[in-house]
């Protein structure tokens, strides 16, 4: 295909077919792009989820009994909790298990539910690059569907102002507005790679960068249907290098570890005498100088065993030794449900 553009007035000829052909293999507009008849299929399979009343979130049916996928923070604090599947139905569900730590929550129809249309879990994150689509109810609209690529390989964790800690996500570059939160991502075989967990912003602005939780949470809430135990310290840390110059420069020179930027009143850390921008220069004797590899550390011990933090603090050289009991992010919230 070859298209041209010429700007009227000036002699600049501008040939398109290269691009074209680029933009449309890379981004798979060209082979991957969803039908309307996979579209109608796809949307049958998911629900709207109202809490008191009010049009929460997304969700989407993972079985033949009803089970109900969404979002962890879609139901917190909710008292009656409802769906709405595409064809208008609305019937009443309870929470049947919850992983705050990925952001996931299962719930089940109080009334016995025979359902054609539901989705099963890959079994693997989608490649770096590959085209995907989320379908929800953004903004108080209706079965929207919209794209997205996986914009970077591996597991992440970022922050959820709502539990006040950190969930495990994977990146997805795209466009995704309030209201899809708990909605299901597929790949181009229908089958679910995540769950749609929260978006990068700056102030109220989306930056197009979205949070998804993976397939193995899903997974694990469907084949145990029992609350995951996440363990936190009810602390939140950044990398040093994200901080301030000035905050920097209150550290030893060359200084490694995260920083604490946020911290629970009341809780364990706190209690425990950690503060405010105090620098994490180790856990459990292993080093750590990305929020990740803190986070992944942290949640690989168990709730009620305990974590030693190497610290120091802004203006005072001398390492300090902290120890924190872990707790449950579940039920701190009030969600293990049992």
């Amino acid at each position: 295909m070859n298209i041209h553009w010429t700007k009227t007035g000036n002699n600049i000829y501008v040939k398109f077919s290269i691009l074209i052909f680029f933009v449309l293999n890379f981004t798979g507009y060209g082979d991957d792009s969803l039908s309307a008849d996979k579209y109608s299929r796809y949307v049958k399979g998911t629900v709207e989820i109202l809490a008191d009343g009010h049009l929460q979130g997304s969700g989407w049916f993972a079985s033949q009994y009803g089970e109900i996928i969404t979002a962890a923070h879609v139901i917190k604090s909710a008292g009656k909790l409802e769906a709405i599947n595409s064809e208008g139905k609305r019937f009443s569900v309870k929470p049947l298990a919850a992983d705050i730590g990925n952001d996931t929550a299962l719930l089940k129809p109080e009334t016995n539910m025979n359902v054609k249309n539901y989705f099963i879990c890959a079994n693997k994150l989608p490649a770096p690059g590959e085209m995907i689509w989320l379908i929800g109810a953004p903004l108080f609209r209706h079965n929207v569907i919209v794209p997205g690529w996986v914009a970077r390989g591996g597991l992440t964790y970022e922050f959820s102002p709502i539990f006040g800690d950190y969930v495990r996500v994977y990146h997805i570059a795209g466009g995704t507005p309030k209201g899809f939160s708990g909605g299901c991502w597929i790949d181009k075989s229908g089958k679910i790679v995540g769950v749609q967990s929260g978006m990068m912003t700056l102030g109220d602005a989306l930056q197009g960068l979205a949070f998804v939780a993976p397939p193995d949470s899903i997974k694990r809430l469907l084949t145990y249907k029992k609350s995951a135990s996440t363990s936190s310290i009810q602390c939140a840390v950044e990398e040093l290098w994200e901080q301030s110059v000035d905050l920097i420069k209150k550290f030893p020179e060359n200084s490694k570890g995260v920083v604490v930027v946020k911290i629970t009143k009341n809780g364990v850390s706190e209690k425990a005498g950690l503060k405010k921008d105090d620098l994490i220069i180790s856990i459990n004797n292993k080093e750590v100088q990305k929020r990740d590899e803190f986070y992944a550390i942290l949640r690989s011990i168990k709730k009620g065993e305990m974590a030693t933090l190497n610290v120091i603090s802004p203006d005072k050289p001398e390492k300090k030794t902290i120890t924190v009991q872990l707790q449950s992010l579940e039920e701190i919230n009030k969600m293990d449900f049992f």
